[in-house]
């Protein structure tokens, strides 16, 4: 997590500033992991990376799902 992390830094998207199909396949993975039941190390990772946790939310609301 501490990859992804860096890369997003304090941008908006990964790749440009417009969500990308990058965009979708990350969102799509990290939101499963941080929503789900289970609590995980990855779970926990997730939630410790105030950036990651806005992406999600970013494109959650992007994708309006």
């Amino acid at each position: 997590m501490e990859h992804l992390a860096s890369i997003l830094g304090d941008k908006t998207y990964f790749v440009t500033e417009r969500m990308t199909q990058y965009d979708a396949a990350a969102y799509a993975t990290l939101t499963n992991l941080l929503n789900g039941k289970l609590n995980t190390p990855i779970k926990t990772a997730i939630e410790n990376k105030p950036n990651i946790v806005a992406y999600i939310n970013r494109c959650h609301n992007a994708c309006g799902v």
